[in-house]
């Protein structure tokens, strides 16, 4: 039985996310006032497959980051960044541009909203809170919680301006259907940029990841009249070309992408399987700890378990599995160059953290001490 710990790793954000949190919520139900004001019937029914789409989206992105998940504080901070403040910048801007109605759609929306989804990063990337941004899937997801706040939101506002039963059904089919993954998948591509200019260097790296997510939005929203246009297609067959550009160009994107972020997870797996027998040499976790947190299915096993002795146990159980797979990944990189003083600090906290813990799996403190073994010098 895991007893309650007397310290624990240090992952507080500050008061920022909480601030940025409540005045985000006001502001978003400031924003559905005003959009459910226009057409109550059409905005109450556009609101449930938009938020059935925001929940299966969410639960995709959780599974994503179970490996070592992120704080619920700062999930919730993005996902209500990309819904209030990232919503209105766009809206103000766009409407401060003049161009016509395609060239807004195409060309200025991308531009701007690619930006104001990425401006997460601003927040979860500076201070104490860039210390959970240790891996690409960290960046990806943080990316794609945003971006989901910021499609949940607009999709309540295409559904409240659709006129007819026609305009609805194409509503759900384009904007929860073909389009649920499209921001967080332009969005991805900042991401990326951003980790490999985090991690390797180069400015230009995350200007590149910018500049493909807005060409990936522009030709999702202009890709469709210009091949219907060149083909001649009436306004019905417009959804005929959004098929076939979401064929031929998003559905490679999104494989893509699924592999990209699957194999990044096999890796990150590996990396942290690599650092567990220095981490065991080094005192941080037991033999016991290393075997069951290597291995997935004793992972759950090991949660199921705990939980069989209270919240507090389970608590405890998953923040030494976050911890020690946080402090492995930190490692991994460290020793491969990458990172700064503040993963080296992290790693440092964490280390610590793990090596006074009081409640260690597997721990005899009744046997004669062992003679002690030198630990690796990079722990």
């Amino acid at each position: 039985m895991q007893q309650p710990l007397t310290s624990k790793p240090v992952r507080r954000g500050g008061a920022v996310p909480i601030v940025i949190t409540v005045l985000g919520v006001v502001t978003i139900l400031f924003i559905v006032a005003l959009i459910g004001a226009g057409s109550p019937a059409t905005f109450i029914a556009g609101a449930i497959p938009s938020t059935a789409a925001l929940i299966v989206c969410l639960l995709c992105y959780r599974w994503l980051d179970r490996w070592e998940p992120e704080p619920i504080r700062l999930t919730v901070m993005a996902l209500i960044w990309g819904g209030s403040a990232a919503v209105i910048f766009s809206f103000l801007v766009e409407m401060a541009i003049p161009a016509s109605e395609f060239a807004t759609t195409a060309i200025v929306a991308p531009i701007v909203e690619e930006f104001a989804k990425a401006s997460v990063f601003v927040i979860v990337a500076t201070g104490i809170r860039k210390r959970e941004l240790t891996s690409l899937t960290d960046h990806i997801y943080y990316a794609g919680i945003c971006a989901l706040g910021f499609a949940f939101v607009e999709n309540l506002g295409y559904f409240a301006l659709s006129s007819s039963t026609g305009d609805f059904v194409a509503m759900v089919i384009v904007r929860t259907g073909f389009g649920v993954f499209g921001h967080p998948l332009y969005t991805t591509a900042t991401a990326v940029g951003i980790w490999a200019w985090r991690t390797k260097g180069g400015l230009w790296k995350a200007a590149a990841g910018y500049i493909v997510a807005c060409l990936l939005h522009g030709l999702w929203n202009g890709g469709p009249t210009l091949l219907a246009d060149s083909l001649g297609l009436d306004d019905a067959g417009q959804l005929t070309a959004m098929i076939l550009v979401y064929i031929v160009l998003f559905v490679p994107v999104f494989i893509g992408t699924i592999t990209m972020t699957t194999r990044n997870r096999r890796n990150e797996y590996e990396a942290v399987r690599s650092q567990l027998p220095l981490m065991v040499e080094a005192g941080l976790v037991t033999p016991i700890e290393a075997d069951m947190i290597a291995d997935p299915r004793k992972r759950r096993a090991a949660l199921a378990e705990s939980g069989k002795y209270g919240r507090a146990a389970k608590r405890n159980q998953k923040r030494t599995i976050t911890a020690v797979t946080e402090a492995a990944l930190a490692q991994h990189r460290i020793a491969a160059g990458e990172g700064g003083p503040e993963l080296v600090k992290r790693r440092d906290q964490l280390s610590e953290w793990l090596r006074s813990r009081p409640d260690k799996l597997g721990q005899r403190p009744l046997m004669p001490p062992l003679p002690p073994m030198q630990p690796p010098t990079a722990w």
